[in-house]
């Protein structure tokens, strides 16, 4: 099957950078080719940012080709400019991997030879990018050709990787001491470049062999799936619309036996209901405290088809009703990595073997009687009281990571407003929260130090830095009346009430008002007075 290109996003501003998207079976690639002037702003350009974060918030895979004209050695070029800085700042920020490997020219003219071009890409796409290299052919340009290979197939691929929770660290700290040696202290640049390499590459031995190698295999679809079985699968399971649903729902289940599933969760726990309109049942299952909802949806239609082998029906078209698509979803994929969702589908085979199943998608809470009488049940069923153990269907993977979510959510709360000190940063910061830990991530190295130091009192103003011995004068370096601390500056300084009233919104405000206002502009702010 060939890919089918088309064209993301049109670029206004210029051809500096082209997106397409690669379509190869059923899987999507995102890829792009951007080029950053010398002489632009400090790189990344904004339609770049735009875009990985585009990707980010899709799920997609993007890989860039990037003449980044930047310097830095962590893509092979022989020194650090300022430009590589920052573009390296950002790709760790935005969590993006280089894929240059080895250290050989991507640019060379007649007086100069230099890795100025890389390839970089998202955590969705770098395990498919195989066999990196720079070509040695002629390119009629002063770039040379860069090849690398996209694992585009569907058969399972084993792949090395080390998981650095895993260093045995006594067995790193035993090598790296022996490799090491005692310290030399270098005095020209030969030997400083000498011992670092000899130290990095020593770190890196240390690591290679106490940190074990692990092997995974990628997540691809399963290769015995084709495209007869989707048909199959398809017509097992019909996922109308709302409208149509609206418009006549008697008609979509006029025949055949008819059940409706749901499934309900509480602050009293999770329940399963089924409710057949032809034959007639009513059924109610408690499921406990840790099943999720997905888990519920699930159960119930396997509750439901095992209702219907018990009654050992033969020749018959059985239609299953449920308005959870995840889980109508969960029983279409080739790939199952759910204990309930394996069960369910066994069932179904089973049930299958003498009837016709179909599996219909219902809005819920629309109207649809049987619908609504299934989701009365559900939630008498996580009302119940569960007869046996915990968990009652298994722990869902979202159980664990959210259990210590929580914990750490509640313990971060319980430091914030228990803990000693911290009396200015209460005062500014309303307290610990995932928008806030966004902003401040997408930000610099510098910009996050000003900010910390801005919000904490302990960034470079007079008051701090007296206290600490670092400066003689305490007072506010723009009025010269009061102390240069954060609130005074933030909130009270006269002779910043124009850029305080152009970001803030007032000339003068109350230390808590500062808690409302979003990072970036509290951030200008600062930068706006001239002090940081």
């Amino acid at each position: 099957m060939g890919p089918r290109l088309c064209e993301l996003r049109s670029n206004p501003e210029g051809l500096d950078l082209v997106a397409i998207k690669v379509t190869v079976g059923r899987s999507c690639y995102i890829l792009c080719s951007a080029y950053l002037p010398y002489e632009s702003p400090t790189p990344p350009p904004r339609q770049l940012m735009e875009l990985v974060e585009w990707c980010k918030s899709n799920n997609l895979p993007l890989i860039v080709g990037c003449d980044a004209n930047a310097h830095h050695t962590c893509w092979g070029s022989k020194d650090v400019n300022q430009r590589g800085q920052d573009l390296l700042e950002f790709l760790i920020s935005s969590g993006l991997d280089i894929l240059n490997r080895g250290t050989k020219p991507t640019f060379v003219t007649r007086n100069r030879q230099e890795v100025i071009d890389i390839t970089i890409s998202n955590s969705w796409s770098s395990h498919l990018v195989t066999n990196w290299r720079v070509s040695s052919e002629v390119s009629m340009s002063d770039h040379r050709h860069i090849l690398f290979n996209l694992e585009t197939g569907t058969v399972p691929v084993e792949r090395e990787y080390r998981n650095p929770k895993l260093t045995v660290w006594s067995t790193y700290k035993d090598i790296l001491s022996r490799n090491v040696g005692p310290p030399v202290r270098p005095h020209t640049i030969p030997q400083i470049e000498s011992s670092v390499k000899n130290l990095t590459k020593a770190v890196v031995h240390a690591y290679e062999q106490s940190c074990p190698v692990r092997k995974v295999r990628s997540r691809h679809s399963v290769p015995w799936w084709n495209p007869e079985l989707l048909t199959l699968r398809k017509k097992a399971l019909e996922i109308p619309s709302r409208e149509v649903w609206n418009q006549d729902p008697d008609a979509l289940v006029s025949h055949g036996l008819v059940w409706f599933t749901d499934g309900s969760k509480t602050l009293e726990g999770t329940g399963a209901g089924v409710r057949g309109v032809r034959p007639r049942v009513e059924l109610s299952f408690p499921l406990g405290k840790h099943a999720s909802v997905f888990q519920a949806e699930v159960f119930a239609i396997s509750a439901c088809v095992s209702e219907n082998l018990k009654r050992g029906y033969s020749n018959q078209h059985i239609q299953i009703c449920t308005d959870s698509q995840a889980a109508l979803h969960a029983l279409k994929s080739p790939r199952i990595t759910s204990q309930v969702v394996l069960e369910c589908t066994n069932s179904l085979a089973a049930l299958g073997q003498r009837n016709k199943i179909r599996l219909v998608w219902v809005p819920g809470h629309s109207g649809v009687a049987g619908n609504e009488e299934a989701d009365v049940l559900a939630r008498k069923g996580s009302s119940d009281t569960l007869t046996g153990p915990e968990p009652a269907i298994g722990l869902p993977y979202s159980y664990p990571l959210g259990s210590i979510d929580n914990w750490t959510r509640e313990k971060c709360q319980e430091d914030w407003s228990r803990g000693i000190g911290l009396r200015q940063a209460r005062l500014l910061i309303k307290g610990p929260g995932a928008a806030a830990t966004r902003s401040l991530v997408n930000l610099n190295r510098a910009s996050i130090s000003i900010i910390t130091g801005l919000l904490t009192g302990h960034g470079r103003l007079n008051k701090h830095l007296s206290t600490i011995g670092l400066s003689p004068d305490s007072r506010c370096r723009l009025c010269g009346t009061s102390d240069e601390d954060s609130i005074h500056v933030l909130c009270h300084c006269p002779r910043v009430i124009v850029n305080r009233h152009r970001l803030f919104g007032a000339g003068y405000l109350a230390p808590e008002d500062i808690r409302e206002v979003p990072v970036d502009r509290v951030l200008a702010f600062a930068r706006s007075t001239g002090l940081f």
